[in-house]
C-alpha cells in the first residue's frame, strides 16, 4: 500500500542511490586502485532514476493517487 510514508521513504532511498553512486563515482575517477568501481556508481545513479520513475507511474494509479491526495506537504 504506497502512502505519504512510503513516498517520503522511496524519495530517500532514491536520493541515498544516487549519492551514493556520485560519491562512488569521484572515488572511481580519482583512485586508480577503485577503478573498476565505475561500473557500479553508473548502475546507482541509473538505478534512482529508475525508482523514481516507477513511483511516479505508481502514483498516476486512481487509489493510490487518491490516498497521496491526503497528504499535507
Amino acid at each position: 500500500m504506497i502512502d505519504c510514508n512510503t513516498m517520503r521513504q522511496i524519495v530517500l532511498v532514491a536520493g541515498g542511490l544516487l549519492s551514493g553512486g556520485t560519491g562512488l563515482g569521484f572515488l572511481a575517477m580519482n583512485v586508480p586502485a577503485l577503478a573498476l568501481l565505475g561500473p557500479l556508481a553508473l548502475l546507482l545513479v541509473l538505478a534512482s532514476g529508475l525508482v523514481l520513475v516507477g513511483m511516479f507511474c505508481a502514483a498516476l494509479w486512481p487509489g493510490v493517487a487518491r490516498r497521496l491526495e491526503e497528504c499535507q506537504h
